[in-house]
This record gives C-alpha cells, sequence and structure tokens, in this order.
C-alpha cells in the first residue's frame, strides 16, 4: 500500500485538496487483491485497512491514538486520545478494525470503556451485522471511502473547527 501511495502522481493532489474519500477507494482499488492474496484474507484487508486509517488520519491532522490498552480492553484507534475518553467519554470516539472472526466479541468489549454505543465504530472485512455504526471495507472502496470525513465531522463537532479541545 505504502509502494503504491509513494509511486502515485494522483494522491499528492488529493491529499492536498483534502479529497480522503477518492484516496480511500484508489487505494483500496489498486491494493485490495494483493492484500487479499497474502495469507488469511480477513486479516490482511483488516491490516490493509488499518495503515490506511493510520496514514489518512495523520493527513487529515484528526487527533487520535493508535493500537492502546486501556483497562485491559485493546483499542485499534481512538479519537482524540485516552485522556479524553477517560475523563469525557461522550468526545470520544473507538474504533474497532476486523482482523478476525469475532468483531462482535470485541466490539462488545469496546463497550466496558465506552459507555456511549454510538462512539463505538467497526470496520469490518465482510457484512456481517454488528449493531455499531460500521464501514466495510471492499475492493471498491465505496462503503469504506466515507470514514475519514465522518471521523473528521466528529472531531470538529466535539472540539471545535480545528479539531481541538
Amino acid at each position: 500500500m505504502f509502494e503504491y501511495i509513494g509511486a502515485s502522481d494522483e494522491i499528492p493532489a488529493l491529499l492536498a485538496e483534502k479529497r480522503f474519500e477518492e484516496i480511500v477507494r484508489l487505494v483500496t482499488k489498486e491494493c485490495y487483491d494483493r492484500a487479499a492474496g497474502m495469507g488469511d484474507r480477513q486479516q490482511s484487508i483488516g491490516v490493509l485497512a488499518t495503515g490506511l486509517l493510520h496514514y489518512l488520519l495523520t493527513r487529515a491532522m484528526i487527533p487520535s491514538q493508535r493500537k492502546v490498552e486501556f483497562r485491559g480492553v485493546d483499542v485499534d484507534i481512538i479519537v482524540p486520545d485516552l485522556r479524553t475518553l477517560e475523563k469525557n467519554p461522550q468526545k470520544a470516539l473507538l474504533v474497532c478494525i476486523q482482523t478476525e472472526p469475532g468483531i462482535k466479541d470485541r466490539l462488545a468489549s469496546l463497550e466496558k470503556i465506552q459507555p456511549i454505543r454510538e462512539n463505538i465504530w467497526a470496520v469490518q472485512t465482510d457484512g456481517a451485522v454488528t449493531g455499531y455504526k460500521s464501514f466495510i471495507v471492499s475492493k471498491d472502496g465505496e462503503d469504506f471511502s466515507g470514514i475519514i470525513s465522518e471521523m473528521k465531522k466528529f472531531a470538529d463537532a466535539k472540539f471545535g473547527i480545528l479539531g481541538l479541545d
């Protein structure tokens, strides 16, 4: 994925224009099959989604922490940080990325640390119904493409125009 991004002439222009949805669609279109063929499909697509989200969160300047543990629960992505989750869960978003079967159990474990269910989102590699706001990663990237915009809206609504408190 990073090799593709680095070699792309189109992605820098899209980044400059903050067209993150198009970047997600381009990267998933170009990298999905290759990632899916690298071993366990669900895990490989989950890793692709994780890498792409980490890259775009940085480029979109959305404050976040990644791959952290809080009260014995693993969190893939938290916007903005653990301190905010602890002090004011209303202002914290948790994102769970499916890399193996059993996403429902992982999502349920997040409810132990985030009492506001609407602030728990799922990135899924299949179409399992979870009861949470979900983004499905597919080759066309269509459903998944809106996640950065949605995260930005969440950050702006909770922390103001700069995404900061």
